[in-house]
């Protein structure tokens, strides 16, 4: 009997906990606003300047953008291009899901013959090239085969491909933290996964850093400096969700939502607090937009009782306590 006080007690104290609402709190959505509606089907954007000019990839190539209501120009060939990232020297990568292979333009390129398009590397016809990241400390670059479930590594040079990881279901946007991890999108999986970025191929020290919640497909990967990760969803038509989560990873929790058909890539520019989302292959849609991330931290922090919440919270389980010992006193007198 005593044993169903105390389970009675702190039944009383979570009762109370839940009442005065303190759990983590969901974030609330985030509102975004339209960047540019001049590249149809985006799937990619590097901002070069808060508001500024930009590379996009899409379905049709990549784009240079002026100014965000500019004309969009051609720099690229005619391909299913998804994630970009630039090289140490400011050149761009792009990945082509049409033909599994990667892409060079020289940097400051803003026309189609200044951009002297180059095969960096291939990774096979049928591999659907999705995610591509630079990690300048190891000298290496990585790939995402998006049908083939792996991830490849090369030098800086495109040369010497292996397989990094494998056994992957629907790999897609990579991101090289700040911490000396690679960090993937392990889209069909729901999940996040996390390697070492200097891990030996082919690398079998991959753990989950994020799982679980209401994230369909995990596609575009976005890390701050500061560790607050964002997560593109890309599922179902309409889905058009920005996830978050915090420094150690864990369940995502939704941070923004767009009248959009599944988001691809993400792109964030720390220092302004400024998160770039693409709108997505699905329906054309010609949009990319722009989503403050000044209150992730927030809306990710733990909330702490206060000390009049403690008092609640103990006064709850007294009563309950007191309420079983009754109980119990009265059925002892009656057996007795």
């Amino acid at each position: 009997m005593i044993s169903k006080i105390w389970a009675g007690a702190a039944c009383a104290g979570a009762l109370a906990l839940a009442a005065l609402g303190l759990t983590a709190p969901a974030a609330s959505a985030q509102t975004a606003s339209l960047y540019s509606s001049a590249v149809s089907q985006p799937t990619d954007l590097i901002v070069l300047s808060d508001g500024g000019p930009a590379y996009v990839s899409s379905n049709t190539g990549v784009y240079y953008l002026p100014t965000p209501g500019g004309t969009p120009v051609l720099v690229s060939g005619v391909r299913q291009y998804r994630e970009l990232t630039r090289m140490a020297d400011g050149s761009l990568l792009a990945a082509s899901a049409s033909n599994g292979n990667i892409y060079r333009l020289n940097a400051g390129c803003t026309t189609l013959a200044g951009c002297a398009e180059t095969l960096f590397a291939s990774i096979g016809g049928g591999s659907g090239a999705y995610g591509v990241a630079v990690d300048n400390v190891n000298s290496h670059v990585f790939f995402t085969a998006y049908d083939t479930g792996t991830i490849r590594r090369t030098d800086l040079s495109g040369a010497g491909m292996v397989t990094f990881a494998s056994g992957l279901v629907g790999p897609a946007g990579l991101e090289i933290g700040s911490d000396g991890f690679l960090y993937l999108g392990d889209s069909d999986n729901k999940r996040v996964l996390r390697y070492p970025a200097n891990c030996t191929a082919p690398c079998t020290t991959g753990t989950v850093f994020v799982s679980g919640g209401t994230i369909t497909s995990t596609r575009g990967v976005s890390r701050s400096s500061s560790g607050i990760m964002f997560i593109s969803d890309g599922g179902a038509l309409g889905s058009g969700k920005v996830y978050t989560v915090g420094p150690a990873g864990g369940t995502p929790v939704q941070y923004s939502a767009l009248a959009v058909n599944g988001i691809e890539s993400i792109y964030l520019i720390d220092g302004t607090n400024t998160l770039y989302v693409s709108g997505g292959v699905g329906g054309g849609s010609p949009n990319t937009y722009k989503i403050s991330v000044a209150a992730a931290a927030a809306a990710l922090a733990t909330a702490v009782p206060t000390m009049t919440e403690w008092a609640m919270i103990l006064f709850a389980m007294l009563m309950v306590g007191g309420g079983a010992l009754i109980v119990w006193r009265r059925q002892a007198s009656l057996t007795a």
